[in-house]
C-alpha cells in the first residue's frame, strides 16, 4: 500500500514585498510542519501525524503533499471516506500526483467503489506503466470482482450508442484559476472541520450506508456530551509540578483542551525548570498556548514573577526557531507582556530588561 510518506521540500524564493515574504516564511512553516509529521508517521504516532500535516495545509493549501500525507494517516486508521477525500483535493491541485491516485484507489476498495478504484489504478498505471505494485493490486482487484460475480459497468459500442442529434453546448472559456484555487481551498477547510483528532470518532468516517446515519448521530451527540464532562475537571485532579520531561508532556497532553487548568498547572512549575522540561524542544502550539496563559492569566497575579517566566522560557530548545513562527496574537501577547514588565522596571537591571526585549526581537 503506497506506504512511503513524500519528503518533497519546498524551494526558497526571492521577495521584494511584505506579501511575499510572508508568504516564503508561510510555506516555510508548512514544511516543517510536513516533516514532524512525517517523523510521528514513522512512530505510528498517527493522530500526531494528522495535526502535523493539517497545519501545514493551513499554512499552504496549494501543496498537493500535505493532504496526500494526511490521507496516508487516514488510510492506516482505516478512515477510509476522509482518505478518499484528501486524495481527491491533492489531485485537485496535482492531477499528475501518482500516489494521490494511489491512496484513493486503496480507499475506494476499501469503500466497495472497485469501478473508481479500477479507475484510479489505472491512472497509476498511466503515469507510472512500470508500476508492478500498481498492477498487482490492480489484477488483485479483477479477481476480486470476478470471484464475486461482480461486473465493471459496460461501455456501449458505436452501433448500440443513442442516435439522437447532440446539442451545441457554448463553453465559456476562464484562463484564471482562481476560482478553481477558491474552490479547493474551500473543500480543504470543509475537511479540516470534519476530521476529529481523537480516538472516539475513528469509526464515524467508515459510515456510509443511509440506514446508520441516525447511529452516526447518536455517536457525534455522545462524544460531544464525552468531551463536555472531561472539559470539568475538577482542581483536586490538577497534576503536581512535573519532575521530569516525560511526566511534563503527559500532563500537557492531559490538560490540552482546558486553558484555564493548564494556567493552573503550569503556574505549578518553578521558571527555572522550563529549560529541563521541554525534551524535544519547544512546539509552535506550544508556545502559543504559553503566551496566551501568560498574557490571560499571569499577568493578573502580582505574585507571579513574569520577568522570570518570559527569561527562562527563552532558554528552551528552539525558542528562536519558533520565533520565526509568531502569530499575530503570539506577537500581540509578548507585547503586552513585555509593556507590563517595562511599567515596572524599576524592579529589574537594564541590561537584563533590554537582554529579555532583545530575546523575544519583537
Amino acid at each position: 500500500m503506497c506506504d512511503e510518506i513524500d519528503q518533497a521540500k519546498t524551494s526558497s524564493s526571492e521577495y521584494t514585498t511584505d506579501e511575499e515574504w510572508e508568504e516564503q516564511q508561510r510555506k516555510t512553516r508548512a514544511d516543517w510542519e510536513k516533516e514532524r509529521g512525517n517523523q510521528f508517521f514513522k512512530d505510528n504516532m498517527l493522530n500526531e501525524a494528522i495535526n502535523c500535516y493539517t497545519s501545514a495545509i493551513q499554512l499552504d493549501p496549494m501543496n498537493a503533499v500535505y493532504p496526500a500525507n494526511r490521507a496516508m494517516c487516514l488510510l492506516k486508521q482505516e478512515k477510509y471516506a476522509a482518505a478518499e477525500v484528501d486524495c481527491t483535493a491533492s489531485i485537485q491541485l496535482d492531477a499528475k500526483y501518482t500516489k494521490a491516485y494511489h491512496r484513493r484507489a486503496n480507499a475506494r476498495f476499501k469503500l466497495g467503489k472497485f469501478e473508481q478504484a479500477k479507475q484510479d489504478y489505472e491512472m497509476v498505471l498511466k503515469l507510472e506503466p512500470n508500476s508492478k505494485l500498481a498492477q498487482s493490486e490492480l489484477n488483485k482487484l479483477e479477481q476480486l470482482v470476478e470471484s464475486r460475480n461482480l461486473v465493471f459497468p459496460i461501455v456501449k459500442r458505436d452501433e448500440d450508442k443513442s442516435t439522437k442529434p447532440l446539442k451545441r453546448i457554448l463553453i465559456e472559456e476562464i484562463n484564471d484559476q482562481s476560482v478553481e484555487k477558491q474552490e479547493v481551498k474551500k473543500n480543504l477547510e470543509e475537511i479540516n472541520q470534519k476530521i476529529v483528532l481523537t480516538a472516539k470518532d475513528q469509526s464515524l468516517f467508515n459510515v456510509e450506508k443511509k440506514e446508520e446515519e441516525n447511529k452516526v448521530v447518536e455517536k457525534i451527540e455522545k462524544i460531544q456530551l464525552e468531551e463536555k464532562n472531561e472539559l470539568k475537571i475538577e482542581s483536586k485532579t490538577i497534576p503536581n509540578a512535573p519532575s521530569n520531561g516525560y511526566q511534563f508532556k503527559k500532563d500537557w497532553q492531559f490538560l490540552n483542551n482546558n486553558m484555564e487548568q493548564l494556567a493552573i498547572y503550569f503556574q505549578k512549575i518553578k521558571p527555572e525548570e522550563y529549560p529541563k522540561l521541554f525534551l524535544n524542544g519547544l512546539e509552535s502550539d506550544q508556545l502559543s498556548k504559553i503566551l496566551l496563559i501568560f498574557s490571560q492569566y499571569f499577568i493578573k497575579d502580582s505574585n507571579i514573577n513574569l520577568f522570570d517566566c518570559l527569561k527562562y522560557l527563552s532558554q528552551v530548545k528552539r525558542f528562536n526557531t519558533q520565533l520565526m513562527f509568531l502569530t499575530t496574537a503570539d506577537k500581540t501577547a509578548i507585547n503586552n507582556l513585555l509593556s507590563h514588565i517595562e511599567c515596572q522596571k524599576e524592579k529589574y537591571d537594564k541590561n537584563e530588561l533590554d537582554k529579555l526585549i532583545k530575546a523575544y526581537n519583537v
